[in-house]
């Protein structure tokens, strides 16, 4: 479980990162980032997007996270399953 003090919610943001350390390089393979305001409690199915060029993304086939998400007196609790 990670847990973080979120200080200014309107400016900060979440993003879930998931990288590729088998070639001795940690290239991100997918990621998806959302704002802390519209982080909702619960269980959520969170679809990864994949790098391109010229820093756009692209929907990645069957790639996501299962994760618990919490949020109690400004900490957010992230458990990924």
């Amino acid at each position: 479980m990670h847990t973080f003090e979120v200080r200014v919610p309107e400016l900060e943001l979440l993003r879930f990162s998931v990288m590729d350390s088998s070639l001795g390089n940690k290239d991100i393979i997918g990621e998806f980032t959302l704002p802390i305001e519209s982080i909702q409690q619960g269980y959520h199915n969170v679809s990864l997007k994949v790098p391109q060029l010229y820093g756009k993304f692209e929907q990645a086939e069957s790639s996501c996270l299962f994760v618990h998400l919490g949020i109690k007196s400004g900490k957010v609790k992230i458990k990924i399953k």
